[in-house]
C-alpha cells in the first residue's frame, strides 16, 4: 500500500507501491512541513540502513571476512525525488563501537547509494527498502546487501 501524506495525516493511495512511490511521499512530507522559525529544527526523514557485505574468496581474491554495517541518521531532500543525509556507522569487524567517519546515504527514485560502495539497485517489501548489488562470482553469496527502514521526524520550534 501507498500512502499520501496530507497535514501530517497518512492515508492509503493505492494498493501497490514502487521505490519511487515511497521516496516521493517522504519528499512531498518534507515539503508539506512549514519553515522553522528561530532556533528549531527543519522536518527530515529519519532512516536506519543494515547492510551486509559476504564473504570473497577465490583465485586471485584475497578473503575478506563477511561484515554488517549499521548506519543511522536523518535525510533531507535532494534534488526534487530523491533524499539524502549523512549518518553514524557500526561495524561488525569492530564489535559494533560507532566509527568516527560518517556515511552519506541516498535514495533515489530507483538506487540506493552509500560513500564507499556501489549504487544499489532498490525494491520494496512492505515498506522496507531492499538494496542488492552483484558480487564476483566466487563470493559466498550474490553481492552486498542493505535494508533501509525510513521515519518521519516533523518539525520543531525550541522556545
Amino acid at each position: 500500500m501507498t500512502r499520501s501524506v496530507t497535514s501530517g495525516i497518512i492515508g492509503i493511495r493505492k494498493l501497490s507501491e514502487s521505490p519511487a512511490d515511497l521516496i516521493q511521499d517522504y519528499v512531498n512530507f518534507l515539503q508539506s512541513e512549514p519553515p522553522v522559525q528561530g532556533s528549531g529544527s527543519p522536518a527530515g526523514v529519519g532512516f536506519l540502513m543494515t547492510r551486509h557485505i559476504p564473504a570473497e574468496y577465490g583465485p586471485g581474491v584475497a578473503v575478506k571476512k563477511p561484515e554488517i554495517i549499521y548506519t543511522s541518521g536523518v535525510m533531507h531532500q535532494v534534488g526534487s525525488h530523491s533524499l539524502g543525509g549523512w549518518g553514524t556507522r557500526q561495524l561488525s569487524s569492530n564489535g559494533f563501537v560507532t566509527s568516527s567517519d560518517g556515511t552519506y546515504v541516498q535514495l533515489d527514485p530507483t538506487t540506493l547509494s552509500a560513500t564507499g560502495a556501489e549504487p544499489m539497485t532498490l525494491t520494496l517489501h512492505h515498506d522496507v527498502f531492499f538494496g542488492s548489488s552483484h558480487g564476483p562470482i566466487e563470493a559466498t553469496g550474490s553481492g552486498s546487501v542493505a535494508t533501509v527502514m525510513l521515519w518521519a521526524i516533523p518539525a520543531s520550534v525550541v522556545r
